[in-house]
């Protein structure tokens, strides 16, 4: 069974309608959203709305730091993320703000745990910055890896907390397609 997995989609509408189309190419049967549906792009209502009914359909989501800044009007962002939440909260309707309100920090299924940053402490929303092949880059993060290995025992885990990311794997991650789509993959930032 293949699993889509979608994260930091930032309401770039032809970015994510690009990576959901080529998931129904692929075969995906499920979807992963792995937060930050909001912020800087010029669809936020649309965004939304297309996950709420996708992750209603036997799917997951989780909240993304920008996703909780909705709501939370302390949520730590730079300048411009903050100018375009202030604009994409006035964008957004009483759905859709109540989805992203409610939105679990982590989630768990079919032994997968699914969180938008570091899985040993997802409210921070700190950036992991250790790779699955074991190579880092400073500052390395591995409680992130010890969280997510503490808290599903070693099952497979999905965490993302740059531009938009499309990904299409096997039931067990165990196969990786690399989109060919030029939209898929891309950042949603102008």
């Amino acid at each position: 069974m293949l699993v889509g997995i979608f994260a930091d989609i930032h309401a770039n509408r032809e970015a994510f309608e690009a990576c959901l189309r080529q998931a129904r190419e692929h075969g995906a049967e499920h979807n992963i959203f792995l937060g930050d549906y909001v912020g800087y792009g010029a669809d936020p209502e649309w965004t939304v709305s297309m996950v709420m009914d996708l992750a209603g359909r036997d799917g997951v989501a989780v909240r993304g730091n920008h996703d909780n800044a909705v709501a939370d009007l302390r949520e730590d962002l730079n300048v411009e993320a903050q100018v375009a939440m202030e604009w994409t909260r006035g964008e957004l309707g009483r759905a859709e703000r109540r989805f992203l309100e409610e939105l679990p920090l982590t989630r768990t299924k079919d032994a997968r745990l699914c969180v938008h940053a570091d899985a040993s402490d997802p409210k921070r929303w700190r950036y992991v910055t250790k790779n699955l092949f074991g190579r880092q880059r400073p500052p390395p993060q591995s409680a992130s890896w010890n969280g997510t290995y503490a808290l599903r025992r070693g099952a497979g885990g999905g965490f993302r907390h740059s531009a938009l990311t499309f990904a299409l794997v096997t039931r067990r991650f165990a196969r990786h397609r690399r989109s060919a789509n030029p939209h898929c993959g891309q950042g949603a930032r102008p």
